[in-house]
């Protein structure tokens, strides 16, 4: 119980504790708003408003002073005292402990004060911007007039250089002085918010004034020096092109001038309006139709030089193709008559005449519009260009028609040389294989022979035709190269066979008595040789026989045999060998 008891007594000390240091805290805020309070009503802003109310405000600056005024009196007379109140009652209600309340008030008191605070500050900016404007706009005054007269003097001494635009410039400067004498009015009778206005539409006035004596003097630059020197120019060079019989496609120079000096009228009118958009874009206008013209001219002057110097140039490389055309057609002529042509040379040449006399007719036909002063130098310039051009194709034509004609002897030459060669091949062949003093020879290797021997003949009948085919003929040469290359591989693999399986034969002697096999084998591998010419199966036979017999008999045969013949030294003694 009296734990109890001392618990409480512990609790109700602590909150008393609470109390006094909440009053002590309260009394203390309380004396800190007071201090706060007693510093802005300690502002001077009563000098402000005194120095403000000299400057003898008028119209919407007296407003609003008389605003700020109000709203300052309204601060004095009952925001202050309001917030007095609110201290002492923050005081009284520190003393109690109706803790909720008290921080209420003294949140209330605190909220008015910064309103307060922010209100004098505004007050304060605005009192200070009403004493800068009207510094600001007595000075600018006298600046404005300085540069208001140096512009205008700066006008008058350039009146030359904007004449089309000196009366609307002048109208300009008129508006800019009447916006000037508002703002000095509005400056000296004190109403400086609405002088800021219209200082604003006197700066834009005075800026747009400047970017028209920037501009109008090189617009109209072109319209009175530029362009009408290029338009004489122009007029002087059309009238020295007609003189040397230069002409114009769709000619249309004297309604060209005519509108480039319609155009020029446009210009000066949209300055005389100050229009400076329209009369820049009438002018870039004028620019590209003069260099048009400039190019025209320049076109044809220099197409006239070409044309004289190409002239001559084309008359020589086509009388120089129609000599090598007479030459081509006379070979033509000549090689028809000894060989098969049939690869359209005839109509390759015809072609090529035609268009010779075609050229021809163009090249004469613009001479005589040179000649009569009807001629187009540029229409000509092109059509030479493309003259040249063709003749180099039709010479290039000629050039590659004319070595197919004449490499024809040279290729019957070869044909006949080939001729000879394959005829002599074949009668080496033949003796070669007399040599061999064989039984007889293989049906298929006779027919193959014998084939060769045919497709030479056909190809000597070939070439004793009044008219040859060379392209026939060549076709013919590759096939008999292939059939005797062929040959030439049979003969050589024959004659091999043949040798070894007689070197096979004789050697197999040795064993006719000893060995039944090797005697059986002899008179097998002999029928095949003897009878039936099948010289690979008789050395096969025998050969096989000879191994099983004698392992590596026959391969010391064969060995012997090719070191021989690939010595050219021991060819002949193989075959005397053979024999």
């Amino acid at each position: 119980m009296l734990n109890v008891f001392l618990g409480i007594i512990a609790i109700a000390g602590i909150v008393y504790l609470c109390i006094i240091f909440w009053q002590k805290y309260t009394v203390k805020q309380a004396n800190k708003l007071y201090e706060s309070k007693h510093e802005l009503g300690s502002i001077p802003l009563n000098d402000e408003f005194k120095l403000a109310n000299d400057l003898r405000l008028t119209g919407e600056s007296k407003q609003k002073y008389d605003n700020l005024l109000s709203e300052y009196e309204n601060l004095r007379g009952v925001t202050f005292p309001d917030i007095e109140e609110g201290i002492k009652l923050v005081n009284e209600d520190g003393k109690g402990i109706n803790f909720i309340k008290t921080r209420r008030d003294l949140n209330l008191v605190h909220n008015m004060m910064e309103d307060a605070d922010l209100s004098i500050k505004e007050i304060q900016a605005n009192l200070a911007q009403l004493h800068e404007l009207n510094k600001q706009h007595h000075l600018l005054v006298k600046d404005l007039e300085i540069e208001y007269e140096n512009l205008k003097s700066e006008i008058s001494e350039h009146k030359e250089e904007i004449l089309p635009s000196f009366d609307a410039i002048q109208l300009k400067m008129d508006e800019a002085n009447k916006t000037f004498l508002e703002f000095s009015t509005l400056t000296e009778n004190g109403d400086h918010d609405k002088a800021e206005k219209v200082l604003g539409t006197l700066n834009n006035e005075i800026i747009d004034i400047k970017n028209d004596m920037k501009n109008i003097p090189s617009a109209y630059d072109k319209l009175k020096n530029v362009f009408p020197v290029q338009i004489d120019e122009l007029k002087k060079g059309y009238n020295f092109s007609v003189n040397q019989k230069i002409n114009f496609k769709d000619d249309n120079f004297n309604g060209r001038i005519n509108n480039l000096n319609e155009l020029i009228n446009q210009s000066y009118e949209a300055l005389s309006q100050l229009d400076l958009e329209t009369s820049q874009s009438i002018n870039t206008k004028i620019a590209t139709i003069v260099d048009e013209m400039y190019a025209r001219i320049e076109k044809e002057y220099s197409a006239q030089k070409r044309v004289e110097k190409n002239t001559k140039k084309i008359d020589e490389y086509l009388e120089f193709i129609r000599k090598q055309n007479v030459s081509l057609t006379r070979t033509l002529t000549k090689m028809n008559s000894n060989y098969v042509l049939d690869h359209s040379e005839t109509e390759n040449n015809r072609q090529i005449t035609e268009q010779i006399k075609n050229i021809a007719k163009t090249v004469n036909d613009d001479k005589g519009a040179m000649k009569d002063g009807d001629a187009i130098y540029s229409l000509i310039d092109e059509q030479q260009s493309k003259t040249i051009k063709t003749l180099k194709q039709i010479k290039d034509t000629q050039d590659e028609l004319y070595n197919s004609l004449i490499e024809l002897p040279s290729k019957e030459q070869n044909a006949t040389q080939a001729l000879k060669e394959f005829d002599l091949e074949m009668r080496n062949c033949k003796r070669h294989l007399d040599s061999l003093n064989l039984p007889g020879m293989p049906n298929d290797y006779t027919e193959q022979f014998n084939g060769v021997i045919k497709e030479i003949t056909k190809l000597d009948t070939a070439m004793n035709l009044p008219k040859i085919n060379i392209d026939e003929i060549s076709k013919q040469l590759i096939i008999i190269q292939s059939d005797m290359d062929n040959l030439n591989e049979y003969t050589d693999k024959l004659t091999d066979n043949a040798i070894l399986a007689e070197q096979a034969l004789q050697f197999s002697n040795r064993f006719v008595h000893s060995s039944e096999t090797i005697a059986t084998a002899r008179i097998k591998a002999k029928e095949y040789f003897d009878k039936k010419f099948e010289y690979s199966k008789s050395l096969t036979v025998i050969a096989t026989a000879l191994e099983n017999e004698q392992s590596g008999s026959f391969q010391k045969i064969e060995n012997e045999y090719f070191a021989k013949k690939n010595n050219p030294n021991k060819l002949e003694e193989i075959n005397k060998k053979a024999d």
